[in-house]
């Protein structure tokens, strides 16, 4: 069942991505503002969700409901 859910995707003054969240009866989604930069001293800690580990919590979840229930 697709529930009705309300998402707000912010932009930096350079129209890049930079954050937003998602929110739905049960879900509450932060996501990351701004890149982490290079692998190094300079590179900074996320700060909010990335698109693949949702991907990643909704296919673990499939892949759970498809287990117990003999699929």
């Amino acid at each position: 069942m697709l529930q009705e859910f309300t998402a707000t995707n912010n932009v930096d003054e350079d129209g890049l991505p930079a954050g937003g969240n998602v929110t739905s009866i049960g879900l509450s989604i932060e996501w990351q503002k701004g890149p982490l930069g290079e692998e190094g001293v300079d590179r900074r800690e996320p700060n909010g969700a990335f698109v693949e580990t949702l991907i990643a919590a909704a296919l673990q979840r499939i892949e759970w409901y498809q287990e117990v229930n003999g699929s």
